[in-house]
């Protein structure tokens, strides 16, 4: 299939076109999640295979699922795990008995989330 030289020009416009809405669609959603009220602080290491373990897989009420991926930039356990447990428990909707159950399935992996922050557990509730 033979294509002529200004067919050629008109596809490589649309080409760059096409390329330079990506990157300013890309740039948008990175500032969205770099504005969400949560901070991940990735100073914090956790074992690699906490990054692995998508908050899809958590056995927890589907609210808070929901809160995690709608209002923070939560994606994995790990990243969870290097979040604040006071500004999760502040997030709208995460009332004590959801975080509770979260609280619990993180620590079903052996993982004292509270104490890894410095937090006592009655802190949280207040």
């Amino acid at each position: 299939m033979k294509v002529s030289e200004s067919e050629f020009q008109k596809s490589m416009k649309l080409v760059k076109r096409y390329n330079r809405l990506v990157s300013k669609h890309e740039g948008i959603i990175d500032t969205y999640y770099r504005n969400l009220n949560t901070k991940i602080d990735y100073s914090i290491s956790v074992e690699p295979k906490f990054d692995s373990i998508s908050i899809w897989d958590f056995e927890v009420n589907v609210y808070v699922h929901n809160i995690l991926r709608g209002t923070t930039n939560i994606r994995t356990l790990g990243d969870l795990l290097r979040t604040n447990p006071i500004e999760v428990r502040k997030l709208r909707g995460m009332g004590r008995d959801r975080f509770n159950q979260l609280r619990e399935y993180v620590e079903s992996y052996g993982v004292r989330w509270l104490q890894s922050h410095g937090i006592e557990e009655f802190e949280v509730y207040y």
